[in-house]
C-alpha cells in the first residue's frame, strides 16, 4: 500500500519557496525605505525649528545690541527701555500718581409713593441731563485732531422710553457712543443711595460737570428734586480730584520738575519711558536710574543661534551617521543630497558678512563641528566694535538672511526635503504593487502544485486499488 500525500500542504509549501526570496527582498526593501522616511521626517522638522528659532531673532524689531534699566528701588518706578535707548544715569524722585476726577452724589430723598430712591426709581418724563469733561480752565477737551469734545445730553423725554428707570438712565449713559469718557454707577449704603461718577482720564484736564436741568414742561417739578441731587455738583462730594502725575527729575527740592495726565511719562530720555507706581514721601532718598547696554541680553541671543545651530547639526550627525562594529548606520548615510544640506548650511555660518565672520565676534565653530562662544573674542567686540553683531547677523542680506533662503529651499512645498519624500513614497507604491503581483504569482504556483499533487494522489489511490487485486 502506498501513502497518499497532504496536497494544500505541500502545494502551499512549493508555492512560498517560488516566491519566498522575493518576498524578503522586498520586505528588506520597504523597512529600509520606512526607516529613511522617518528619518527625512525628523530632518523636516528639526530644519523648521532651526528655521523658526532663527526667524525669531531676525524678525524681532529690536537690535541684538539691547539696553536695560536698573533701578535703585523698584517698588516706586517701572522703566521700559527700547532699542535706541542712550546710557544714562539720573536721581528721580516719584512726587504724585495720577488721579481721575470721581465725586459721588448721595439723596435720601423718596419717590410720590414714599419709597427710597432706588436703581428702579422710575425717571421723570421731562428734564434734561447734561455729563460734560473740562480741562482745568473750564473748557471742553479737545480730541485727538483738536477739536472740542461736547457733552452728553440726555433729553428724558425724547431719548429714553416712557417708564425708564434711574438704572436704565445709568446703562444709556455708560453706553452712549457719545460718553466723553465718563462712568456713572450705583452705590447703595445704609439706606442712601448714590450716584458715583468717575473720569475714564486721569490729569488735571479732565474736571467732571454734571447737571440736571428742568425742562418747563413737567407739572410737578418739585417731585423731580431727587435727580437734581443725583446730578448736581453743588450736592456732590469729591472722592478723587483731577490731578497729574508729578515726577522729578534730579532731588525733590530742586529737581527738574515732569507731569504727565497718565502715571506714564513717554520718552523721557531716547527711547526710555517710566510709569510711576506710587507716590514717594517728602523727605525720602531719590531713586538711581541707570540706563546701559545689557552685554548679557546680547549673549542670550547670540547663545540660542549657537543652541539651534548644534541642535541642527546634531540631527544631521544621526542621521548621516556611517555606522560601524558598535554604532548603527544612519537612516540618510547613503543620501549624498543630505549632506550636500549639511555642508551649504555649515558653509553659510563659516561665510564673511559685512567684512567680518561670526569666528572673528566670538561665535566659532570647533573641531567636532560644534559651535561655541568665545567669551574673550565677543568681550571685545562688545567693548569695541558692538554694531557689527547685527550687521553680520540681522542686516539684509546678511546670515540670518542668507541662512532662511537656503533651509527654505529645503523645508517648501517644493523643497528637496519634501521631494525626497515624495519619491520614497512612490518607491512604496511600487513595492506594495510588486508584492500584490507576487501574490498573485503566488496563488498561481500554489493552484499549479495542488493539481499536481492532487493528480499524484489519484494515481496512488488507483496503484493501490490495482495492488489489491493480486493480494491472496
Amino acid at each position: 500500500m502506498f501513502n497518499t500525500v497532504d496536497a494544500a500542504a505541500l502545494a502551499a509549501q512549493f508555492a512560498t519557496l517560488e516566491v519566498s526570496a522575493s518576498r524578503e527582498r522586498y520586505n528588506e526593501r520597504t523597512d529600509r525605505i520606512d526607516d529613511q522616511r522617518v528619518g527625512l521626517g525628523s530632518l523636516k522638522t528639526a530644519l523648521s525649528s532651526f528655521e523658526s528659532s532663527l526667524a525669531a531673532i531676525r524678525d524681532d524689531s529690536s537690535p541684538l545690541l539691547s539696553s536695560s534699566a536698573i533701578i535703585s528701588n523698584p517698588s516706586f518706578f517701572e522703566v521700559e527701555v527700547g532699542e535706541n535707548a542712550l546710557e544714562t544715569s539720573y536721581e528721580i524722585f516719584s512726587q504724585q500718581l495720577a488721579q481721575r476726577h470721581t465725586i459721588a452724589n448721595t439723596t435720601t430723598a423718596v419717590d410720590g409713593a414714599g419709597n427710597s430712591i432706588s436703581g428702579s426709581s422710575l425717571l421723570p418724563e421731562f428734564g434734561i441731563i447734561s455729563i460734560a469733561l473740562n480741562d482745568a480752565n473750564g473748557s471742553s477737551r479737545t480730541d485727538i485732531d483738536g477739536a472740542p469734545i461736547d457733552p452728553l445730553t440726555v433729553d428724558l423725554a425724547s431719548d429714553l422710553p416712557p417708564s425708564s428707570t434711574l438704572k436704565d438712565l445709568v446703562d444709556f449713559i455708560n453706553s452712549s457712543s457719545a460718553n466723553p469718557g465718563v462712568t456713572l454707577s450705583l452705590v447703595n449704603s445704609n439706606g442712601q443711595l448714590s450716584l458715583m461718577t468717575s473720569s475714564q482720564i486721569s490729569g488735571e484736564d479732565a474736571n467732571l460737570l454734571n447737571s440736571f436741568t428742568e425742562d418747563g414742561l413737567d407739572p410737578d417739578p418739585a417731585a423731580n428734586d431727587w435727580l437734581q441731587s443725583l446730578f448736581s455738583m453743588n450736592n456732590s462730594s469729591q472722592l478723587a480730584a483731577p490731578q497729574n502725575a508729578i515726577m522729578k527729575l534730579g532731588n525733590e527740592l530742586t529737581g527738574l520738575t515732569l507731569e504727565s495726565e497718565t502715571n506714564t511719562f513717554e520718552n523721557v530720555f531716547d527711547d526710555v519711558s517710566i510709569t510711576l507706581k506710587q507716590a514717594m514721601s517728602s523727605g525720602d532718598e531719590t531713586v538711581e536710574l541707570v540706563v546701559a547696554a545689557d552685554k548679557s541680553a546680547t549673549r542670550s541671543k547670540l547663545n540660542n543661534i549657537v543652541e539651534s545651530y548644534n541642535s541642527l547639526m546634531d540631527n544631521f550627525d544621526f542621521l548621516l551617521a556611517s555606522g560601524g562594529e558598535e554604532s548603527e548606520r544612519g537612516s540618510l548615510a547613503d543620501f549624498a543630497a543630505v549632506k550636500s544640506m549639511k555642508r551649504q548650511i555649515s558653509n553659510q555660518f563659516r561665510s564673511e558678512y559685512s567684512g567680518s565672520t561670526l569666528f572673528s565676534v566670538g561665535l566659532e565653530i570647533d573641531s567636532t563641528g560644534e559651535m561655541l562662544i568665545n567669551s574673550s573674542r565677543f568681550d571685545q567686540t562688545y567693548e569695541q566694535t558692538p554694531d557689527i553683531f547685527d550687521a553680520i547677523l540681522k542686516a539684509d542680506n546678511g546670515l540670518l538672511d542668507q541662512v532662511d533662503e537656503i533651509v527654505s529651499s529645503f523645508t517648501g512645498i517644493t523643497g528637496s526635503v519634501q521631494s525626497k519624500l515624495d519619491y520614497t513614497q512612490q518607491q512604496l507604491d511600487l513595492i506594495d504593487q510588486k508584492l500584490l503581483n507576487l501574490d498573485n504569482q503566488y496563488e498561481r504556483q500554489y493552484q499549479r502544485y495542488l493539481q499536481q499533487f492532487t493528480s499524484l494522489n489519484a494515481v496512488i489511490d488507483q496503484m493501490n486499488s490495482t495492488s489489491g487485486l493480486f493480494a491472496f
